[in-house]
């Protein structure tokens, strides 16, 4: 996006409509029902981008003076040249080779539009105000869907199939594909937030500031590590880019999003889920489990017995049956071959909190199979409307 002012080209409102169109459509992207050559899909935001690109073709080729030189023009020409020849060339998944690039050569174009339309101050911070109302309208989706408002979880269902967990905490997405995209998209309002700040007025600065903390609830919402990290000192970057009165000026509109930012993570998020979240990699580590239990024994088909066993948490998450969602020690029966006799096992609920490194003896309630016969029981431990722990790695046998 140029902010600066970018002289020569006037534009028409129509055009300028057309930008402020498309800062709008950007999160809320969905194919059209258009078939197109080799596979490929056409969506909204595709659609909006390519009439611009068009509109502005269109205008080169009736003698209008359309600007494309800029810092970056040729270095830029230079990379769709090169990520259009491995496209061409790729030895598998050519399609997806081809949608990458024409993705890439429509933000090319969008460039040169934004060069062309934004071509006054007023019309950059137009479009940086509009992107930050439709952030913030983003930002607070993703707080509803990290709540689990069901309504609201039920609508986002147009946008992808299902919701992302770790730890067996919602990672929200809100209209994006995944949550990590999510928080790119709200952190990068975020900064042209801040840049909004300097130098302007009274009634602006509360707007934007108060934008900039809805935008901040939605990125630690998705709770993606490398949007968590800048919350502790968001104000660096505006601090050193400001200057003199500047400032002065906003120095206490900093002080309060960066106290509300602060207070909206310890909200959210407790402490030992962020050093979590920090210590790993992958969701896998979150859970771990060891089992001591009979290695055989004996049920009558279809009676409920109780079977002492003992647990240890070896996760990174402790494990509570009075929370939500909930833990509790559970079990599923194979057959031979290992064929899946029951999956969804009785749950005995643990009597308090099973810390990190701690475990618990219970006496776990168990129904046998209707059918007599040779079966093998599967402790698990099931994080209710999240995962088994068996999905995580977490396996143990007993013979029946």
């Amino acid at each position: 996006m140029c902010l600066a002012v970018c002289p020569r080209v006037p534009s028409s409102r129509l055009s300028v409509a057309g930008v402020l169109a498309l800062a709008v459509a950007s999160p809320y992207e969905r194919p059209l029902p258009i078939a197109l050559p080799a596979g490929l899909t056409l969506t909204t935001v595709e659609a909006v981008a390519g009439t611009l690109i068009v509109a502005l073709a269109v205008s080169a080729l009736i003698g209008r003076d359309v600007s494309w030189r800029s810092p970056i023009t040729w270095p830029a020409v230079t990379l769709l040249v090169l990520v259009a020849v491995a496209a061409a060339t790729a030895p598998a998944h050519k399609d997806h080779a081809i949608r990458a690039a024409a993705r890439l050569a429509a933000a090319g174009g969008v460039f040169l539009v934004a060069l062309n339309v934004l071509s006054t101050r007023r019309r950059a911070l137009l479009v940086v105000d509009v992107l930050l109302a439709t952030s913030a309208g983003v930002a607070v989706i993703a707080v509803l869907e990290a709540a689990r408002v069901q309504p609201v979880m039920d609508w986002l269902r147009q946008f992808r199939p299902g919701f992302h967990v770790v730890g067996g905490h919602v990672r929200a997405t809100s209209t994006l594909g995944y949550p990590t995209i999510a928080s790119m998209f709200l952190e990068t309002t975020f900064a042209l937030g801040l840049a909004r700040v300097i130098g302007a007025g009274r009634a602006t600065q509360a707007a934007a500031i108060a934008a900039l903390v809805i935008i901040g609830g939605g990125v630690i919402a998705t709770f993606t590590r490398a949007g968590l990290l800048p919350w502790r000192q968001p104000a660096i970057g505006i601090l050193a880019a400001a200057r003199g009165r500047h400032r002065a000026a906003t120095s206490p509109c900093l002080a309060v999003l960066t106290l509300a930012l602060a207070i909206g993570l310890r909200v959210a998020w407790a402490p030992d889920v962020l050093r979590s979240r920090f210590a790993t990699d992958t969701a896998e580590a979150w859970y771990g489990a060891a089992y001591d239990v009979p290695e055989s024994f004996a049920l009558r088909t279809g009676s409920i017995s109780l079977m002492p066993v003992t647990v240890e948490n070896l996760g990174l998450l402790p494990w509570r049956s009075d929370g939500d969602p909930a833990f509790a020690l559970s079990y599923h029966w194979l057959g031979a071959a290992d064929r899946l006799v029951q999956f969804d096992g009785l749950r005995t609920r643990f009597p308090v909190a099973v810390e990190p490194g701690g475990h618990a003896r219970l006496d776990a309630a168990v129904e046998a199979p209707a059918r007599p016969g040779t079966y093998v029981l599967v402790w698990d431990v099931v994080h209710e409307h999240r995962t088994w722990l068996s999905l995580q790695g977490c396996l143990r046998r007993a013979r029946s």
